[in-house]
């Protein structure tokens, strides 16, 4: 979210404001088409009538599918990058209880806009190799995230270079496996057993253990 000429922390409130432009209407429908067709089977007709507009509409904010799907894309992972940092900063000094926000805050979205997070983590592997540049993108932008909130942690340097990588692919895939099989509704079931997964390699797994268990 733009804010005094500054990017801001976003949250799903906001993202469901910011589709309540025309521009984020289009981008909207975009996600819910592309979510109930898959991409390959969506066209811009879909999408148009997805989201009751006019093919001038459509053309007046984007010159064809994939120029939309590459803006939905963008749009939901740098609300969804945003809000998770915020959620990390403004939960304490504690590096066990910010990740817990972190990750739940990442779930949060993918439970409340689940026609975004499947665009996201699984039909932007359909979307071409634009797509997928932005694909690389993202995940190397979460993938510093979770080297950068881990630096400081004792043992850090003992941990492999690749783990951070191999975290958010992990998450990645046992998200979309859930998506794919319509089992969205058990994801605010496994934040417990992601974050233990997630903080095991950095803090061992007596601390990891705790924190699952609801230890400060």
């Amino acid at each position: 979210m733009i804010k005094d000429g500054t990017l801001q922390p976003s949250g799903p409130a906001d993202l469901r404001r910011d589709v309540l432009t025309q521009r984020g209407r289009i981008i909207d429908a975009m996600a819910r088409a592309v979510s109930a067709r898959g991409y390959a089977n969506t066209a811009v007709a879909d999408v148009i009538a997805e989201g009751g507009m006019s093919r001038r509409t459509f053309y007046k904010y984007f010159s064809n599918k994939e120029d939309c799907f590459l803006a939905a894309y963008d749009f939901a992972v740098e609300h969804v990058a945003q809000d998770v940092v915020r959620a990390y900063l403004g939960s304490g000094p504690n590096w066990r209880t910010q990740m817990r926000c972190a990750f739940e805050r990442f779930i949060g979205y993918v439970v409340a806009e689940p026609a975004f997070a499947r665009l996201c983590l699984v039909e932007v592997l359909a979307g071409g190799p634009r797509a997928l540049e932005r694909r690389a993108a993202a995940v190397a932008r979460f993938t510093a995230f979770i080297g950068g909130a881990a630096a400081n942690v004792p043992g850090r340097e003992l941990a492999p270079p690749l783990l951070p990588e191999a975290i958010v692919g992990g998450v990645q895939s046992v998200i979309s496996a859930r998506l794919l099989q319509g089992r969205a509704d058990e994801l605010p079931d496994l934040v417990d057993d992601l974050i233990f997964w997630g903080m095991v390699p950095f803090v061992g797994h007596p601390p990891s253990a705790e924190d699952v268990a609801g230890a400060a």
